[in-house]
């Protein structure tokens, strides 16, 4: 089973995320495992969705091009992944 800190960082790295893109199908199927039973992490990563949810929504009021959001939505991914690696 995945710990807490390996779920954690898949989920803020976007690699578990709604989509799934860039995990493994055991390691999504490890998370869900570990999600079903562990309160603390469920809470985080509804969290973590939360904010996403309002940093989206925010930076769609400042920002009216769409493929200019994505981009910067992409920028940050890719930071919290590099500086994710650079931890480990």
């Amino acid at each position: 089973m995945l710990s807490c800190r390996e779920v954690s960082r898949l989920y803020a790295r976007g690699e578990l995320g709604k989509d799934g893109a860039g995990a493994s199908l055991r390691q999504r199927i490890l998370a869900r495992i570990h999600l079903a039973m562990c309160d603390h992490c469920s809470r985080y990563i509804r969290e973590l969705e939360l904010i996403a949810a309002a940093v989206r929504d925010q930076f769609g009021r400042l920002i009216s091009d769409r493929s200019a959001l994505d981009r910067l939505g992409a920028a940050i991914r890719d930071r919290v992944r590099n500086e994710s690696s650079r931890l480990r």
